[in-house]
């Protein structure tokens, strides 16, 4: 298991978008990552639990130092609870900016700095950053797709065989 699994980390999780949570367990035969998230909850106020495939999380971001974006820089803005990937459209007066997302069907916003931060993916063990992460993500838009399907394919596997055993 990577470091940054161990049982207690802060790691971030893809779930169409980032979601912050805390290493909770770990299954080594299903490369599953149970969690606690941090910023979502069920209906009653508690905060949800999951599992996850390795594959989909990595370790907490560096914190931004400066928050500076311009027109088309490649971000995350912080939504739901979660970071979402877009595109800076718009700079406002008073650190302001109109994001429009790579999921079509999220509507562009306006965000303040502190809820815009660089895009950045986790690659082999290294922070790729901006553009550089944005090509490689135009590049791997079928493997994220492909990764959710097999996600969904193992627990069902999963539950089949408990189901069965």
């Amino acid at each position: 298991m990577r470091e940054c699994f161990k049982i207690g980390a802060d790691v971030e999780v893809f779930v169409f978008g980032w979601f912050r949570a805390r290493v909770t367990g770990y299954e080594p035969d299903y490369y599953t990552l149970y969690i606690r998230y941090y910023d979502r909850y069920d209906d009653n106020g508690e905060q949800l639990n999951g599992q996850v495939h390795v594959s989909q999380g990595r370790p907490i971001p560096p914190k931004e130092t400066v928050r500076n974006f311009e027109i088309d820089s490649y971000v995350d803005a912080f939504l739901d609870g979660g970071w979402w990937e877009g595109t800076v459209d718009e700079v406002h007066e008073g650190d302001r900016y109109t994001i429009s997302f790579s999921d079509s069907t999220m509507k562009p916003s306006v965000y303040k700095a502190s809820e815009v931060r660089l895009h950045r993916d986790w690659k082999l063990g290294k922070w790729v950053l901006g553009t550089d992460a944005k090509e490689i993500d135009d590049e791997n838009q079928y493997l994220k797709c492909w990764f959710m399907y097999v996600v969904v394919v193992v627990l069902v596997l999963k539950k089949f065989r408990k189901l069965n055993a």
